[in-house]
């Protein structure tokens, strides 16, 4: 488990603050999906806070709701957890988008641009 702030200086894309519903579970298990809020997004991952405590390396299955696709389906992404970090009874996870389809993956980084220039 990885703590402290150091990963921040290794992104290669800044994360804004942006809370998006998704759902997650281990990829390829058959358990349910639990739900819940990111933290924050970037154009090559996410930060979200599970129940579960994942280990490093754990490959999860999400279905996003993104908010540049409304009236649109969830959007399946498999992703790899980065970083762990505990809080409380939660587990911290921060994940990098392994697969996405490109067309989702260009209106997310357009999308981004948008908000980092309102931002300043």
């Amino acid at each position: 488990m990885q703590t402290g702030d150091s990963d921040t200086d290794r992104r290669e894309y800044i994360r804004l603050d942006r809370s998006v519903m998704i759902s997650y579970k281990k990829a390829g298990s058959s358990e349910e999906y639990d739900m819940t809020n990111t933290r924050d997004i970037s154009k090559a991952g996410m930060f979200f806070f599970s129940h579960i405590n994942y280990p490093v390396g754990t490959k999860l299955e999400l279905l996003v709701r993104f908010p540049f696709r409304i009236g649109k389906e969830r959007v399946k992404v498999i992703s790899k957890i980065q970083n762990v970090r505990k809080k409380e009874n939660l587990y911290g996870l921060g994940v990098v988008f392994i697969k996405m389809d490109k067309t989702v993956l260009s209106e997310l980084c357009s999308f981004i641009d948008k908000l980092k220039k309102k931002m300043g």
